[in-house]
């Protein structure tokens, strides 16, 4: 995790227990990537098992997400496109694409990225453990930069916590780079957030969220990369 994120996950922790959850502590890295030209990994046969794809809401129970019920009817409801990987009726892999505006849970912040029309949040990646020395990470990928090309996106931006290094490395392979971060304190449901980006300092009384802007026209995506996924 880095001495960074072990010290705010620490204190955090401590704080949480002593104050019985009401005190919580979160620090967030944004990061920016562009969408691909081409495949990361080559196409399978028509008999491989595993088929990708979008996943329409009622395709599969929110349970089978690992997710709390409803966060999954809210992703759909903000118009989230679930991308899956499914093997014999299973639920093996999945991650999500968000336009416009991300309502995080984890925080009261609605978070924005912006030019709009240009970019879209990434979030939410998993891969079954059984899956996850395979190629199917560079398969999901390849299926959401195919649908964000036809719409015209040209880079994805998503947020990690301090100090998850497995999530920072996967990123590093498909070529991103840190944009920013932000850091929120919650005491008895009042929230402060400190950002390097706008609006830099934000408060919400309990019940309300605050609204953060990611803007990448200063960080150049506007040139096509192919990232390298068995980089890192």
């Amino acid at each position: 995790m880095g001495l960074a994120g072990w010290g705010v996950y620490a204190v955090s922790t401590a704080l949480e227990r002593l104050s019985k959850r009401r005190i919580h502590l979160l620090a967030l890295r944004f990061y920016v990537q562009p969408v691909a030209n081409r495949r990361l990994v080559p196409p399978r046969s028509a008999n491989d098992p595993i088929r990708i794809g979008p996943l329409p809401e009622g395709t599969f129970d929110p349970h089978a997400f690992d997710r709390p019920r409803q966060a999954i009817e809210d992703r759909y409801r903000d118009g989230s496109i679930c991308i899956g990987a499914v093997r014999e009726g299973e639920l093996v892999g999945f991650m999500w694409l968000q336009h416009g505006v991300l309502r995080e849970r984890l925080v009261r912040c609605r978070m924005h990225a912006t030019p709009a029309d240009r970019v879209a949040w990434d979030y939410d990646f998993e891969i079954h453990p059984r899956y996850r020395l395979g190629r199917l990470f560079g398969r999901l990928w390849d299926c959401a930069f195919e649908i964000l090309r036809e719409q015209g996106i040209r880079a994805t931006v998503s947020w990690v916590r301090l100090g998850n290094r497995a999530s920072e490395q996967a990123h590093a392979r498909l070529g991103a780079r840190r944009i920013g971060w932000a850091f929120f304190v919650t005491v008895f449901g009042w929230q402060l957030m400190l950002s390097s980006v706008r609006p830099k300092i934000a408060f919400a009384p309990p019940g309300r969220a605050c609204d953060l802007y990611v803007d990448v026209d200063a960080h150049s995506v506007a040139r096509n990369h192919t990232p390298d996924p068995a980089r890192g």
